[in-house]
């Protein structure tokens, strides 16, 4: 939770549009450039968690 807070605390206008089994994939990513670009694909084009693992 505290890693989500660090990471993700500008995005809380996203918390609507992805589920929490979203974020645990997108913590992974180290890369900041990296996990905002997963950020938007996953809202923009309606990812699923299963696309996003990919």
């Amino acid at each position: 939770m505290r890693l989500f807070y660090l990471r993700i605390q500008k995005s809380e206008t996203l918390s609507h549009q992805l589920s929490w089994s979203h974020y645990v994939e997108i913590l992974k990513v180290n890369d900041e450039m990296a996990m905002r670009y997963y950020l938007r694909e996953c809202c923009d084009c309606n990812w699923s968690t299963r696309q996003l693992e990919r």
